[in-house]
C-alpha cells in the first residue's frame, strides 16, 4: 500500500519477510526508513554500526 504525506516522502506499507526487508534497506538505507517493527529497526541500527567500525 502507498500513501503520500504531506513532507514529499511516500509510506509504504509491505508485507515481507524480515530478512528480505533488512537487506533492502541496508541497500537504499541512505533514501529509505523502516518505521515498523521496532525489531527490524534495531537489526539495521546494529548493522550499520558493525559497517561503522569496520569502514571509519
Amino acid at each position: 500500500m502507498l500513501k503520500d504525506d504531506d513532507g514529499g516522502s511516500v509510506l509504504v506499507t509491505v508485507k515481507v519477510s524480515k530478512q528480505a526487508m533488512l537487506f533492502w534497506a541496508l541497500q537504499y538505507g541512505q533514501s529509505v526508513e523502516i518505521l515498523e517493527p521496532k525489531s527490524l529497526r534495531e537489526e539495521i541500527r546494529d548493522a550499520v554500526a558493525s559497517m561503522w567500525e569496520k569502514y571509519k
